[in-house]
């Protein structure tokens, strides 16, 4: 194995210049990078930063001591532990003890764990934990060690409440003749199951309820499989503990060729789609692998103690709809536009229908054609929902909409996160509501993490602005890195272009443009008039204009075309509103899969974008809108929509989702927080958001195509807002 000292001669540099290089500490010239690069190549030099903190005395190694990968729940686990600490630099290490406790010992017992930072442990060994000591942090999950030890932590779901609502499950059902199959009563979460069914067969007076319990070993689960179906011919449901002893099961039931195959329901790690096979108790792994990320970082930084026993509430049966009523086939029609939730709506359809015997009629028209659709709208043609694009919500709500308090009759009976004031943009006018969020999102900012991490990139960014390389939060900085980042002006760019941009419809070009008008003019409003036409907004629509040269000068006319020429690695950034960033993840378009970052767009004043839903002032079908409502806004099909690509108006589910593969994901409630679509215009509540947008965005593209310059154009909007502020003024004395 060469040394860095067989890199340094190579090289012909100092060993400082080639630790330096390894280290990434940016102090070296891209030159003598590239020459240490070189180097290494040529001698087989593979830098392996786990080993020198090792011979430092540091590690980054998180031991995971686990029963076994066959487990899905626990494969769930491991997946979200290891691509979120590697996220930090860390790597897990898997230990399988298949729930043997002699097989744990012999790790505890070895030098495995002696070498780690910390070990994140579903335990076998009970009170034989005792005995053991380690000097890192050991966070237990699902079984807690019986006694108190040091530095440790607990993280567990509510195995007891789960037994109790299996059990009230299996009463609701008349089910008599009972099994489970699990791991060994010796283990805290499947006693408290069993422990839990038969406390909700007491509490119904069915004490007498017969519970049998099958456990298991890894090696005999099929036999066990068999055994639980010789002994019980009758069996009306088995409970497992996991989806492979439910395969095991119908394996068995199946090979036997039983008359009457039982009932399955199985605890699973949270699914986006219904099972088909069996009934599914889902915990959701993923967010309990979130929450022991986030303690143990926390732990490790010296900001907080492990906690004593971290309870996570996020399990229970998903895809269950006790609210609504299957009744006699109708139809709900539904005019929208081409989108993501669109494709995932009509994706989804069929699952409404089984439940309630009404079938979605969606139409999908092209934006510049939704308008027209409006206008024909009457007792004889119309649609019953109509989504309307967050910007006409002020001025179309009372010409299209019904209140929503004339069709829903409890406004509370919806998920309380729908009526914050987060939301107002899309659901009210004055103190009438509307409409209710359909496809909310807003503009963030996409870029390269492989770019911007990459030692060459930053040290020659360094070099040519004497500034760190960073993502922007100026959009002086973000002018800055997407000229460093076009190979027009600077041939050694990995990409073609530092931008893809969209702006080839006045609709969309405004929504690019606002975020740097709003950076450096918080409010166009003054006084009770628009005021566009000043120093800062003439700057901001110059430097606009400049930045078309770092893109690839498409005039793409949809947030999709652009995002699809970003993904396609031609360009290092894209502004895209967040409903479209999922393209960022397909494989069918996406040659960059992994290496997106995303976060606030520049200047922290993101656009409000997406649209919103309301009820015809012509449909009259009441329930069926009713019960629309409940399944879209149900955290089980809004977690659907995201995986299909869509955009969801219920924050508190963004958990159930690895930010690693969706990092727009991590800021959608802050940006909803923070995000701006209105005027703000108290003294003038008439004048219609949509001719601003629409009056600026052609003056936007017209400055762009060098039709105007960014003086003329400004100047030629401030005098339409002028001319129709005074004709406002005339029609709303």
């Amino acid at each position: 194995m060469p040394t860095i000292k067989d890199i340094a001669r190579e090289a012909g540099v100092s060993h400082g210049t080639v630790s330096n290089v390894l280290n990434k500490t940016g102090k070296v010239s891209v030159e003598k990078i590239k020459l240490v690069e070189a180097a290494m190549k040529k001698l087989g030099y593979t830098y392996n930063p786990q080993a020198r903190e090792l011979r430092r005395g540091i590690s980054r190694n998180v031991a995971l001591v686990i029963p076994s990968l066959q487990i899905d729940c626990y494969l769930d686990l491991y997946e979200i532990l290891s691509r979120s600490l590697a996220k930090e630099g860390y790597t897990v290490i898997v230990y399988e003890t298949n729930d043997i406790a002699n097989s744990e010992e012999k790790i505890w017992e070895s030098d495995a764990l002696s070498g780690v930072c910390a070990v994140i442990c579903i335990s076998s060994l009970g009170e034989r934990l005792e005995k053991y000591t380690l000097s890192c942090p050991v966070l237990f999950v699902n079984r807690a060690p019986e006694a108190d030890m040091n530095n440790c932590g607990f993280f567990t779901f509510d195995f007891y409440r789960a037994g109790q609502e299996i059990g009230k499950y299996i009463l609701d059902n008349n089910w008599k003749n009972v099994a489970l199959f699990s791991s060994s009563m010796q283990f805290p979460d499947s006693k408290m199951v069993f422990d839990g069914m038969q406390a909700a067969f007491n509490e119904a007076g069915q004490g007498k309820t017969d519970v049998k319990h099958y456990s298991f070993d890894f090696a005999l689960a099929n036999n066990i499989a068999f055994k639980l179906l010789d002994e019980n011919p009758d069996v009306d449901v088995i409970v497992t503990s996991s989806m492979m002893l439910a395969d095991a099961v119908s394996t068995a039931a199946n090979i036997l060729e039983l008359t009457e195959k039982p009932n399955i329901i199985t605890i699973t790690p949270n699914r986006v789609f219904p099972n088909s096979h069996y009934i599914t108790y889902e915990m959701n792994y993923v967010y309990l692998g979130n929450i022991i990320v986030k303690s143990l970082l926390e732990h490790l930084s010296g900001k907080k103690p492990l906690p004593k026993k971290e309870m996570i509430c996020e399990q229970g049966f998903r895809f269950r709809f006790p609210m609504l009523k299957k009744g006699n086939e109708r139809v709900l029609s539904i005019l929208t536009i081409p989108s993501p939730n669109a494709e995932a709506l009509k994706i989804l359809s069929p699952n409404f229908y089984k439940l309630t015997g009404i079938r979605l009629k969606t139409t999908t028209v092209p934006y510049e054609n939704l308008r027209a659709q409006f206008k024909m709208q009457n007792d004889e043609f119309h649609f019953d929902l109509i989504r309307m694009d967050i910007s006409w919500l002020t001025e179309m709500a009372g010409e299209i909409y019904k209140p929503l308090l004339e069709v829903i009759d409890n406004i509370n009976n919806l998920p309380s996160y729908l009526l914050q004031p987060s939301y107002s943009d899309y659901t009210t006018v004055g103190q009438t509501m509307y409409a209710l969020p359909f496809d909310p999102s807003a503009l963030v900012l996409l870029y390269r993490k492989d770019l911007f991490e990459d030692a060459i990139q930053k040290r020659s960014y360094y070099e040519m602005y004497h500034e760190a390389l960073e993502v922007p939060k100026t959009f002086d900085q973000f002018q800055r890195i997407a000229r460093f980042f076009t190979k027009s002006f600077n041939p050694n760019s990995p990409v073609e272009y530092g931008l893809s941009m969209t702006y080839g419809a006045a609709s969309v070009a405004v929504c690019d443009f606002l975020p740097r008008l709003y950076s450096v003019r918080p409010n166009v409003c003054q006084n009770g008039k628009i005021e566009i036409c000043c120093e800062e907004s003439i700057k901001a629509l110059q430097d606009y204009v400049d930045s078309v040269q770092y893109s690839s000068k498409s005039e793409h006319s949809w947030w999709k075309n652009s995002i699809l020429e970003f993904v396609s690695g031609k360009s290092a950034m894209v502004q895209t509103f967040s409903n479209y960033a999922s393209y960022s993840i397909d494989s069918k378009y996406s040659r960059i899969i992994g290496e997106t970052g995303a976060t606030i767009v520049p200047g922290g004043r993101p656009l409000l974008g997406g649209g919103l839903i309301g009820v015809s002032k012509f449909s009259s079908k009441k329930e069926e809108i009713s019960q629309f409502f409940q399944w879209y806004y149900s955290k089980d099909i809004s977690s659907a929509i995201i995986s299909l690509g869509g955009s969801a108006p219920l924050p508190d589910i963004l958990n159930n989702y690895d930010f690693s593969l969706y990092p727009w994901l991590s800021i959608f409630s802050e940006n909803l927080n923070i995000g701006i679509r209105n005027l703000n215009m108290p003294q003038m509540p008439h004048f219609p958001l949509r001719e601003f947008e629409s009056i600026l965005g052609s003056v936007v593209y017209n400055a762009v195509k060098g039709i105007m310059t960014p003086v003329e154009a400004l100047k030629y909007a401030q005098s339409m807002y002028d001319t129709l502020l005074r004709g406002s003024n005339k029609s709303h004395p």
